[in-house]
Order: structure tokens, then sequence, then C-alpha cells
């Protein structure tokens, strides 16, 4: 078996051929027809949600052709000026004489859109600031009724932003929201791939990848990748260390996360003479920030917690008699963790006093990375 044939059946980072798997939802109806149902209903508008890396990218790009997509970044729309000026990018990229002519005249971008039959896809509709939104959502709403397609991508909990912005889309939009990935759902992609590959896998290890991949189709190629190549490659025997060894594979991977880490530890420096220092069972000691990022991490991983359950799992990882943040000491912490990571990656998100872990690869970093650990923990 050459190595090049696990690149094919496995794709963590590109379109899945061999381990695609079409999902269903709650009735029966796979994601797919509901999609295809609703681009045919001509004067809908289509939000897809679903929590970071299941799936949205991968099940409009099955459905549409590649061809007819325009796909929009709402992390660079800060105005109606960058919608429309990614639009005109987009549609003259190898047409750059005209994209000043299509910038100053916006009907004859829409009637581009519209007579070719093309997807105006809005990736994180979220990112966009409230007052862009409420301007966009005007913008769509007249020109749904032309016949424009629109895809908003966005997350579970703004999901109904645009809805918000504009009450007159009730009724016009169709929300398909992904939901998250079973463990039954990532076990097919193991079971089709090492079958294909030839491996005979049990189900104890295909039961500890599918654990500490989060939910993440992804993050489950990956380390199936991983696993296959340590097969294959280094001719390993398939055993739960050789998963381990797999899964430290995955992470040298996501060592951007490492800075980003590494300033959520620190927290607010300049106060740092005044930090309370936490002793954990094993003896050793952190400060709160510290205490809050090994919270994350400890088992079974979890993408959502509330601030009681933080604190329960703080108090699970200190020594008998030393109590844990809570209250507004609590959720400054989190709030000032969320905001370092923010700055460069959208990971964290404190609403309504519960966490949501909006990233798995950072989740299967903070388990599977010992540097920061080190350094967090004196």
């Amino acid at each position: 078996m050459k190595e090049c044939h696990v690149v094919d059946v496995f794709r963590p980072n590109t379109m899945p051929s061999y381990t695609y798997i079409n999902r269903q939802e709650k009735r029966g109806t796979t994601y797919e027809a509901k999609l295809r149902r609703a681009l045919q209903k001509v004067g809908s508008l289509i939000v897809i949600s679903g929590s970071s890396m299941t799936g949205k990218t991968v099940l409009y790009r099955k459905v549409v052709p590649g061809e007819k997509i325009i796909e929009l970044s709402g992390a660079h729309i800060n105005s109606v000026e960058d919608f429309w000026q990614q639009i005109a990018e987009r549609l003259c990229s190898q047409r750059e004489n005209i994209i000043p002519e299509i910038i100053r005249n916006n009907t004859w971008a829409l009637k581009k859109l519209i007579a070719g039959d093309l997807v105006l896809v809005i990736d994180g509709f979220h990112y966009i600031n409230p007052e862009t939104q409420l301007c966009l959502s005007r913008i769509l709403k007249a020109e749904l009724f032309n016949g424009l397609k629109v895809i908003l991508l966005t997350l579970p909990h703004f999901a109904d932003d645009v809805i918000k912005r504009n009450p007159d889309l009730i009724g016009r939009t169709v929300f398909i929201n992904l939901l998250p990935w079973k463990k039954e759902e990532l076990e097919q992609i193991a079971r089709k791939g090492f079958d294909l590959l030839h491996i005979p896998i049990p189900n104890e290890q295909i039961e500890q990848i599918v654990q500490e991949s989060v939910l993440s189709p992804q993050l489950m190629q990956k380390n199936c990748y991983n696993l296959a190549i340590r097969i294959i490659k280094n001719g390993e025997e398939i055993s739960s260390d050789a998963v381990n060894r797999a899964f430290c594979d995955t992470v040298e991977a996501y060592q951007y996360y490492r800075d980003n880490i590494r300033n959520m530890w620190e927290g607010a420096a300049k106060r740092r003479s005044r930090r309370k220092e936490y002793t954990l069972k094993n003896g050793l000691h952190c400060d709160a920030y510290g205490l809050f990022l090994l919270s994350l991490s400890i088992y079974p991983p979890m993408m959502k917690l509330t601030a009681a359950e933080i604190h329960e799992c703080m108090s699970e990882l200190l020594k008998e008699g030393e109590e844990a943040p809570k209250g507004m000491y609590l959720a400054n912490v989190i709030k000032h963790s969320e905001s370092i990571i923010k700055s460069s990656i959208p990971a964290l998100e404190w609403k309504n006093s519960t966490l949501y872990i909006l990233d798995p690869f950072l989740l299967f970093y903070l388990r599977w990375d010992d540097n920061w650990k080190q350094e967090a923990i004196r």
C-alpha cells in the first residue's frame, strides 16, 4: 500500500471524497437534500449554522457547483462598501479593468449575480458589525425578491441575527442547523477509510479517536491520517499508544496557538504581583488563568461549559481545602482570556454565563500539547 493512498482517503484540509459522510438531520432528511430544496425555493434566504469545523463549507460546496459560488468573508466586511468591493473582486477576478465600474454600479453586479444563477455566500456573517448587518439585511431582502440566491454561514447562537436586524425576513428564511457530529458519524469516517486502506482497526481504537476528535470531522480526518501513516510507513502495531502518538503528530500542526495560550495564562501581567496562587492536587502551583486553561483540558473534552461547570472542573484540579475562583472573579478571568485570544483567532465566546469553545482545534491543542502546561504550572 503506497503512502499516497492515505492522502486520497483521509483529507482533513480539503474536500473529502472517499470518506465524505452525507449526514441527516433529526427528521431523517439529509442536509444535502434540504439545501437543494432551499436553493430551488426562489426568494428565500438560506442560513446554515453550526459550530466551527462542523462541515458548513463542505455542505454547500458539495451541493453548489464551484463555478456558481461567489464567496465573501464576513471577517473582512466592515462596511457596505467592503461588501460591494468583495463582490466586485469575485465577479471580475480575471477582468480587473472593469472593477471600478462595478463598484460604482452595484445594480450591474446584482444583475450579474441573478442572471448567472450564481449563489452569494457570506462566510462568517456573525463577524460583521451590527450596523453593517442591518444595512446588508435590507439589501438582501430587496434582492431576494428579484431572484438573488444567498447563503449565510454562521454559528448556532448567532443564527437569527439577520432576522433581528430585519424582521421582514421572517418567513423568507430557511434555517439549516448542522447539529454536532454524532460519534456514529465520525466512526463512519474511520471505518470507510481504514477499510479502503485494508487496515483492520479495533472498535476500541476507533472510539479513542472519536473521543479526542471533539466531534470535529476535520480532526477525525487528521487523526486517522496520522495513524494510517504510522501504520503503513513506520510499520507500527495498532494500539492505544499508537493512537496517542498519532494525536501528538496532529497537535504539531497547531503550534500557532502557543503564543495565544501563553498570553492567556499570563493574564493581566501588570497585576502579576497581586495574583493568587492555587495549589493543585499534584503539589504544583498556578494562578487563576492557568487554572482556567487546565480546566478546559481535562477529560472529557467539552465544547460548551457553564460558569458552574468551569468552577467544578477547577475544584477537581485543586488540592483539598483550596477554593476555586467563582462569581465575578471567574467571569473576569474568562472575559480577559476571551479578549486576548480573540485578537488573533475567534476561538472563545463568553455569552450569558456560558463559555463556548468555537474552535475544536484549540481544545485539542490544550489537551495534547505539554509545552504550555510546563509554562503555566510551577
